[in-house]
């Protein structure tokens, strides 16, 4: 009797990880993938892409449930193009972007912060505004 997986979910990130450091995805795991798959498995991605920087890797393998997106802040179904689910920092989360922004900018010269939305990152300049 042949093992199947209906109850075992891997989800894996894609860069470094499934992906070798030519951010190419090697054929042994493609055909992991797809027999994990093809044996009843549930495989997604996660990352800290955009949806829409992730798609072109998720079509390529054959993953059968929603990935999870932006640093884990969604979740999004490729096959229905919808965000299923999102969460945002909040105001105590801005309360601690803005503490570690101006606590660290001057021990680190300059601290970056990227505002995601769905399909957007915006770089927020420091010296141009204030939280």
């Amino acid at each position: 009797m042949e093992r199947t997986f209906e109850n075992w979910l891997v989800v894996s990130d894609i860069d470094g990880t499934l992906n070798n450091k030519l951010r190419r995805l090697p054929k042994r795991n493609y055909n992991a993938i797809k027999e994990f798959t093809e044996r009843g498995g549930n495989f997604t991605l996660a990352s800290g892409r955009l949806q829409s920087s992730l798609e072109r890797n998720y079509n390529r393998i054959t993953p059968n449930q929603p990935a999870i997106v932006l640093n884990g802040a969604g979740i999004y179904d490729y096959n229905k193009r919808e965000m299923l689910w999102r969460n945002t920092i909040g105001e105590k989360g801005r309360e601690f972007v803005k503490y570690i922004s101006e606590e660290f900018d001057e021990i680190f010269k300059s601290v970056d912060i990227g505002v995601y939305f769905d399909d957007y990152v915006y770089i927020v300049n420091l010296s141009l505004i204030h939280i």
